[in-house]
């Protein structure tokens, strides 16, 4: 993971991440209008309840953000008449997410992030 991202940034672009994958995840509860989307079917909720939490924590976001991208884009496929413009923003914004990481304050970072190595002292 560390890879994709050469650093996870902390102080205010940390908090600015946390912000960006708190409304990646609540978006994908709705509709295109913006409206909590009813009636799908509980293997869909299942699913969308999961990806969400794994984006709230900022776990394999890049995968995750890519996900939410993917299951955003398919309404807009279908609907792409009715759609509301500002609704084709919000797979850009995953994009971005899954570009930019998932910042210092997420499971990533802890799990992922940078290490400091103390090595031991060499006894002449």
């Amino acid at each position: 993971m560390q890879r994709l991202f050469p650093m996870f940034p902390a102080a205010a672009p940390g908090y600015a991440l946390i912000l960006l994958r708190t409304s990646a995840a609540v978006s994908v509860h709705l509709d295109l209008h913006g409206h909590l989307a009813v009636g799908r079917p509980p293997w869909m909720i299942a699913v969308l309840v999961c990806v969400s939490l794994v984006l709230l924590l900022g776990f394999v976001t890049p995968l995750a953000a890519l996900a939410t991208a993917a299951i955003e884009v398919v309404p807009l496929v279908l609907a792409a008449d009715n759609a509301p413009l500002a609704a084709f923003l919000l797979p850009l914004r995953d994009v971005a997410l899954a570009l930019l990481g998932p910042g210092a304050y997420s499971l990533d970072a802890h799990l992922f992030g940078r290490r400091v190595l103390i090595l031991p002292q060499r006894r002449p």
